[in-house]
C-alpha cells in the first residue's frame, strides 16, 4: 500500500439552498488551513473549479490524486464513489456550517487522526465523531 507523505487535498464546495441552485458557492479556508499542518491544499477557486458541476471537480481530484473535502452529500454515496477506487473522501457534516466552525472540525480531525487512516477511505466527520469506511 502506498503511504502519504502529505494529503493534497481539494476543497469542493456547499451549496446554496435548493431553491437558489442554479448558482453554486464554493468556499475556501480562511487563514487556517490544513496547509497550516504542512499540508498541499487546492481550493476550487486555485483551480478555477468554483461553480462547476461535481463530476468536472472529481476528475480533477481524481487526475491529480487529490484528497476531496466537501460537505456536498452527492460524494457520499459509496456505490459511485466506492472506497479504495480514489485518494479519498471526507464529508463534513455540522450543525453549525460557519466557515469557523468548519475549519476548527477539519482541522481537528486531520490533527487528532493518524493521516494514513483517510487513505482511499470514505471520512465522514461530525460535530461529535469521525466515520471512516475503508475499502
Amino acid at each position: 500500500m502506498r503511504r502519504l507523505r502529505r494529503a493534497r487535498i481539494c476543497r469542493s464546495c456547499r451549496r446554496l439552498p435548493r431553491e437558489d441552485q442554479t448558482r453554486r458557492e464554493s468556499t475556501a479556508y480562511p487563514a487556517k488551513r490544513p496547509s497550516a499542518l504542512g499540508h498541499d491544499v487546492h481550493s476550487v477557486f486555485d483551480e478555477n473549479l468554483a461553480g462547476e458541476p461535481d463530476d468536472k471537480i472529481w476528475h480533477a481530484c481524481a487526475v491529480e490524486e487529490r484528497f476531496l473535502i466537501t460537505q456536498d452529500l452527492d460524494f457520499s454515496d459509496a456505490r459511485k464513489y466506492p472506497p479504495g477506487t480514489h485518494t479519498g473522501i471526507m464529508i463534513v457534516r455540522v450543525a453549525d456550517d460557519s466557515r469557523e466552525n468548519l475549519n476548527r472540525v477539519v482541522l481537528q480531525a486531520f490533527a487528532d487522526q493518524d493521516i494514513a487512516a483517510f487513505e482511499h477511505a470514505l471520512v465522514v466527520v461530525t460535530d461529535v465523531k469521525i466515520r471512516i469506511r475503508r475499502p
